[in-house]
């Protein structure tokens, strides 16, 4: 309860306490002698009666407010539970090819928990004028791809798409100093509107280097494949060749009349001993 009930119930009190008094002030004992012998007639209960009576109805009347205010409070928190969990949450970043930190990939992420509808993508600059693809290589590679310059009709939970953006031995240096902010409108199920602000700052990516040949996994499917196309090959009769050494009997028969001969040469001389 809060303190609108407290201040009815304190005021209600100091009424009957004021009330007392009053008796007590206003010509001696003179109204409380009265109001016991109207007591006793059972006028004053009847007094006491209605005002008890009319005290339980404020008391009524507050606590019913509050338990209106609790509820409506409760009904607001569902309301606001429900719209969570159907709430999208779009996403764009850009990440590192496995290949090699030359190359940026662009991925576009539904981290909510419920679909999203009508996405559409706006490109702006730190003024917040819109960027014209045509001057800006980042936002000309991001509109090249479909879902950024039409938009998606509807994004399904954790669904993505990832594409290859751009390698940055293709631009020239002055593409670190590019920062670009995409504005994300999209709505839930129900026609609830959204707005998102992803910055892409190009400077984060500067000097950034991978050792070891990149992604191992990357590595070990490049490796597969090599030895797949090999095999294929060899399968095939094309025209790779194996260098394999092949024997006829005429070369077992000389090969053992060979071994025949060492031997009797080693028995020979081993006898001479």
């Amino acid at each position: 309860m809060d303190k609108n009930y407290w201040v009815t119930a304190l005021g209600l009190a100091f009424f009957g306490v004021v009330f007392f008094f009053a008796g007590v002030l206003w010509d001696g004992y003179d109204i409380i002698l009265v109001m016991m012998a109207l007591g006793s007639s059972g006028v004053y209960a009847s007094w006491v009666s209605a005002f008890a009576t009319v005290a339980i109805a404020i008391l009524t009347v507050v606590l019913a407010k509050e338990t209106w205010a609790l509820r409506k409070a409760q009904n607001k928190q569902v309301d606001s539970l429900r719209k969570e969990t159907l709430r999208p949450q779009v996403s764009v970043t850009l990440e590192p090819s496995p290949i090699s930190s030359a190359f940026m990939m662009v991925v576009v992420r539904n981290r909510g928990r419920g679909v999203a509808k009508d996405i559409s993508f706006v490109m702006r600059n730190e003024q917040g004028e819109l960027i014209d693809a045509a001057v800006n290589d980042v936002v000309d590679a991001l509109m090249k791809i479909n879902i950024f310059s039409k938009g998606i009709r509807a994004f399904g939970i954790e669904q993505e798409f990832k594409s290859f953006l751009f390698s940055f031995r293709e631009l020239s240096s002055s593409v670190y100093d590019e920062v670009v902010f995409i504005e994300i409108d999209y709505f839930d199920v129900e026609g609830t509107q959204y707005a998102d602000v992803v910055t892409i700052d190009l400077s984060e990516f500067k000097g950034l280097r991978t050792i070891g040949g990149g992604d191992p996994l990357y590595t070990l499917a490049d490796e597969v494949k090599k030895l797949r196309t090999r095999i294929e090959k060899v399968t095939s009769g094309n025209y790779v060749r194996l260098n394999v050494n092949t024997f006829s009997s005429l070369d077992r028969d000389q090969e053992k009349m060979e071994e025949r001969r060492v031997l009797e040469e080693y028995e020979a001389e081993h006898a001479k001993n």
